[in-house]
């Protein structure tokens, strides 16, 4: 007894059972790997992007808010950088550099209570891991330090310090007048 050819075809998808065969595998792998080699290198991109801007961010407000809290304070209060434990650490100025400026007589013990509650009073700021510190060429203080002076009438001391993030090189820089943190990236 001979079968015909639709009820053969039929007997052979119904013991495949709905498997998979092997090309078809094959290229749902190949479409894959196509789509990955596309994307990754714009997902690798925008991670490095965002490491680099999470980064700057950091030094920006470290060096903002401890200038600000000087001119709230007035106190004369410096940033020292500890590159191995990636932070910078605040700090009142020694009594030579405190001498040099005096809060008006004036100002109320109100006033100094109201600044602090504003103005957050962190002990350090750390910045990530990502931050490489290029310190050769930076002069530093007769302890071997580097430091950022911010003084009460917005005036800072700083020198320039170079930094790689993620491969690229940059130069964080405070403005004498204002205190302002300036971060150029340098091209070579």
């Amino acid at each position: 007894m001979k079968t015909c050819p639709a009820s053969a075809r039929r007997s052979r998808h119904q013991r495949r059972g709905g498997a998979f065969t092997l090309l078809e595998i094959l290229i749902v792998f190949v479409v894959i790997g196509l789509v990955m080699a596309v994307a990754a290198p714009a997902i690798v991109r925008q991670s490095d992007r965002m490491t680099i801007e999470g980064a700057l961010t950091d030094l920006r407000t470290a060096v903002s808010e401890t200038a600000l809290r000087a001119r709230a304070t007035g106190q004369t209060l410096t940033l020292t950088l500890d590159a191995e434990a990636a932070q910078f650490r605040v700090g009142t100025a020694s009594e030579a550099l405190e001498r040099t400026w005096q809060p008006p007589q004036n100002a109320s013990d109100d006033l100094d209570e109201h600044c602090h509650a504003i103005i957050e009073a962190k002990p350090a700021y750390r910045f990530p891991s990502a931050v490489q510190w290029q310190l050769d060429d930076v002069q530093t203080d007769d302890d071997g330090q580097v430091v950022l002076t911010f003084f009460p009438d917005g005036q800072a001391a700083a020198r320039e310090l170079p930094f790689d993030v993620c491969g690229r090189r940059y130069l964080l820089q405070v403005d004498r007048i204002t205190a302002s943190p300036v971060i150029l990236e340098l091209i070579e």
